[in-house]
């Protein structure tokens, strides 16, 4: 069973599209300005509007909200927290997400080890 399966996806922007990926398998879009990729990823995190169907890990959430999906979307645009340390803008969705100290201190460090910036842990992005 493929972990993400869209089926018939679209929008005024995207045209249909169906599309499978397996658990663990990584895949990157490419393309110029306005063809589609962020409006897909949107798609799939329930930011925008669209037709056919979402399913994820088997469960279908074409018509769940953003905060239901348990998918995170991270915008190309900057938009990390001044005050807060590169360890602590990665934990931020860690603890509206539910996950206890520990788990979320687990997670930060393998983000952190596994983008080669575990010693930049406790800088801020200024």
């Amino acid at each position: 069973m493929p972990a993400l399966r869209l089926e018939r996806i679209g929008n005024a922007v995207l045209g249909p599209l169906d599309l499978e990926l397996a658990a663990g398998e990584a895949v990157a879009l490419l393309g110029p300005s306005g063809a589609g990729k962020s409006t897909l990823l949107k798609i799939v995190a329930g930011l925008l509007p669209h037709r056919g169907r979402v399913i994820f890990e088997g469960r279908d959430l074409t018509g769940l909200p953003p905060h239901r999906r348990g998918i995170g979307y991270m915008s190309q645009d900057l938009h990390l927290f001044p005050h807060l340390s590169v360890a602590g803008n990665l934990a931020l969705p860690l603890v509206f997400a539910g996950l206890d100290r520990q788990a979320r201190a687990r997670r930060v460090a393998d983000t952190l080890a596994l983008c080669a910036i575990a010693h930049r842990a406790t800088r801020r992005p200024a």
